[in-house]
């Protein structure tokens, strides 16, 4: 059984027939969309299958045709990263041609949630949705093969966070999603620096 969360038909292709688009979640593995495509005998096949949080139709690549954009997460617990896949000779590809205004724009769209003030009688899930969107903004970054930026967008999540080197059960339990996020950091900067992950902060084994 798979929990389906959005699904459309859409010529992906060009001409009829049309694709069938889902997103979903197989039992005990992570979200995925699949692009389902129909054969000569009606059967379906998949033409793409990919480890993702949903999707979109939107010409992302300005030629006035939609693209299919999946947010991706690239094997991530948490982050995710707008992917454009174009129809290239009977397949879905991956590209960045003609992209670069509309991962500008996603880019920005994050840096503005990023640096807005808290509202009043913000809680702790405002901070980390922040921290969830610097994740995102790294791993978009990693997506345009910026690697130096991601580094650096994944190093100001850390800042941020501002968590300390260790953490005692009470710390962890106050801050549980803090901790996740920054793990998540930590893995893609030590991914990224071809380092061991180090100094990751974990919760005490004993009481305070």
């Amino acid at each position: 059984m798979r929990a389906v969360s959005a699904a459309r038909f859409h010529a992906l292709l060009g001409p009829p027939p049309k694709q069938l688009i889902l997103a979903w979640q197989p039992p005990g593995t992570a979200p995925e969309v699949v692009v389902l495509t129909r054969d000569a005998a009606d059967a379906l096949h998949p033409l793409l299958a990919v480890p993702a949080r949903g999707f979109t139709l939107e010409d992302a690549t300005g030629d006035g045709v939609p693209d299919l954009v999946v947010q991706a997460s690239r094997g991530r617990a948490l982050a995710v990263a707008p992917v454009v896949y174009r129809a290239t000779n009977g397949r879905l590809e991956p590209t960045l041609d003609g992209t670069a205004a509309f991962y500008a724009r996603h880019l920005r769209e994050l840096d503005a949630r990023i640096a807005a003030p808290p509202p009043p009688g913000a809680d702790a899930s405002h901070t980390n949705d922040r921290l969830v969107d610097l994740l995102d903004r790294g791993l978009t970054l990693e997506v345009l093969s910026r690697p130096a930026d991601a580094f650096r967008t994944y190093q100001a999540l850390l800042t941020r966070a501002a968590l300390p080197t260790r953490v005692t059960r009470d710390d962890a339990a106050a801050n549980a999603s803090t901790l996740e996020i920054t793990r998540e950091a930590r893995t893609a900067l030590a991914k990224l620096a071809g380092l061991r992950l180090v100094g990751d902060p974990r919760p005490s084994p004993g009481p305070r």
